[in-house]
């Protein structure tokens, strides 16, 4: 899901990467615009300085044309003059002409229907006719933009379309005349499929003039958008548009179409640009057919903006209302987890109390466990050995015990005598009491006798001959087992108490320090 979710991401930004590439050019143009409009005017202000007449005027209408309405105006006016001065026909039907034109763009219909009333075709050469009939049919063409959805649309269309049929009749075959004609009855016909291919074809043929260009190129890309095609559409607006400012065509329409489709894609900031920027185009050209054009897609915006801003400013209450309801929610829950938190400090402060006394309790535990192991072990191996040992001694009194009997029944006094002094019998039994109690130690701690050592110094080490204790080493062993009374000890060793208290006094006086002492006092005791 992640991976998908990168890819789609990726995606988005390569796609707006590319949309920014593409309209990295138009971009400088648009902004670029008072540049290019000073520069063709300082073209013209150099034009300006030929010789003037007919031929002049000509070349400046030419310039102006397409750049601004009053002074193209001026200079075709002038030269109606001078050709109904000249009375020479086929100027003055081609000043009417072009003058027709300039008022048609800037959407003086009446007036531009009023000066080709003064043409009559039929006297006119058929480049005239054919100027006369396209001309015709544009300011219909202009007329129809002007009234977009009026009920006399149709009607306008119609008259267009008869005209664009005349202008094949006159037209050759290969001119611009002809195809823009032939294209634009296709697309009447909904046939935008054939109107494209016939635009197309013209344009691969090569294109006359830059004008020219701009004008096939947006018509191309308005039967793009007609058939559905939004993208080939936004693409040839766009191409039109640039070659438009490039070339100073400051009376232009595909800017405005491209601002509305990238409005309509949700571009809002670079169309409401554009649209800007063809208001600025409009109002130096001196057009009033732009204007209003522009003005019904800014009167779009402005709606789309003004129900944006209403959804914005209701949607930002919801979510002020939200905001608030969840700051109160945070708030209480925080009052509520603060008490809660304290409860959990305090429990917090009890657990760590009883876990500590309980560790406590489980090292106590531990020990306790240990000793009664040890205690355990003890038992068992002196409980089995002092068993034995005592059966034997038992054993052994019986028979001094028969023995004596004995010699008592036969009267033998002397060897009586002599059996009851003897005690070897005493010094068999102590040996065998020492020999089991060594054993039995040395079984159950077999490590002890070398700490003992390590904490003495070490001309004082205590040696263990033959496995067996010396009297140093038992009274520490009976000390180790849990006899710490002197007088229990002498009585287990058979010694005096202050024997003991010699051995336990010689046993401190050896240890390395008083310090290690306690030590060994502690492990051994």
């Amino acid at each position: 899901m992640m991976k998908k979710l990168l890819t789609i991401i990726m995606w988005m930004c390569a796609v707006n990467a590319s949309a920014q590439e593409d309209y990295a050019k138009l971009d400088l143009l648009v902004g670029d615009i008072p540049k290019i409009i000073s520069d063709k005017q300082q073209r013209i202000a150099v034009l300006s300085e030929g010789e003037k007449g007919y031929g002049l005027n000509a070349r400046l209408f030419r310039e102006y044309m397409s750049f601004k309405y009053d002074s193209a105006f001026k200079y075709i006016d002038e030269n109606l003059r001078l050709a109904q001065e000249g009375g020479d026909r086929e100027r003055i039907y081609d000043c009417r002409l072009k003058y027709a034109h300039i008022l048609s763009v800037a959407g003086l219909f009446k007036e531009a229907g009023d000066v080709m009333g003064a043409i009559c075709p039929d006297s006119a050469s058929d480049g005239i006719k054919t100027v006369y009939y396209s001309q015709k049919a544009d300011l219909f063409l202009y007329s129809m933009e002007f009234n977009d959805k009026m009920p006399h649309y149709n009607s306008l269309q119609d008259s267009m379309l008869y005209y664009r049929k005349k202008t094949m009749e006159t037209a050759s075959e290969s001119s611009y005349d002809y195809a823009f004609a032939a294209a634009a009855i296709r697309a009447a016909q909904d046939d935008y499929k054939s109107a494209k291919a016939i635009l197309s074809d013209y344009l691969s043929a090569g294109v006359p003039d830059t004008r020219t260009y701009s004008v096939v190129v947006s018509t191309l890309a308005f039967y793009y958008e007609m058939d559905g095609d939004i993208d080939n559409a936004e693409r040839y607006y766009r191409l039109s548009a640039e070659n438009d400012l490039e070339n100073a065509i400051i009376e232009n329409s595909s800017l405005r179409h491209l601002a509305d489709i990238l409005f309509a894609k949700g571009d809002s900031q670079r169309a409401f640009k554009y649209l800007m920027a063809c208001s600025e185009c409009a109002n130096f050209f001196g057009s009033r057919l732009r204007s209003v054009q522009n003005a019904a897609i800014f009167n779009k915006i402005t709606d789309a903006y003004e129900t944006q801003r209403k959804q914005i400013h209701q949607t930002t209450l919801i979510f002020l209302a939200v905001l608030l309801i969840v700051a109160a929610a945070l708030v209480w829950l925080s009052i509520k987890l603060s008490k809660k938190n304290k409860s959990y400090i305090a429990a917090n402060r009890k657990i760590v109390e009883f876990n500590a006394e309980l560790d406590s309790a489980m090292e106590q535990l531990k020990k306790t466990n240990a000793s009664l192991k040890e205690s355990n072990g003890i038992k068992d191996e002196y409980i089995g050995r002092f068993m034995t040992l005592s059966s034997q001694i038992i054993e052994n009194i019986s028979q001094k015990y028969s023995a004596i009997n004995k010699l008592a029944r036969e009267k033998r006094m002397a060897e009586l005598y002599a059996e009851i002094k003897n005690e070897d019998i005493i010094t068999i039994n102590t040996k065998s009491f020492y020999k089991n109690f060594d054993e039995a130690f040395l079984n159950l701690f077999p490590t002890f006798c070398a700490e003992v050592n390590a904490l003495l110094k070490p001309d004082c080490q205590i040696e263990i001959k033959d496995g067996s204790l010396n009297t140093e080493f038992r009274v520490l062993a009976l000390l180790r087992l849990g006899f710490a009374d002197n007088k229990q000890i002498a009585s287990i060793l058979r010694s005096s108490i202050a024997t003991i208290y010699t051995y336990r006094s010689k046993i401190r006086a050896k240890a390395l320090d008083k310090e290690r002492f306690e030590e060994l006092v502690k492990r051994v005791g």
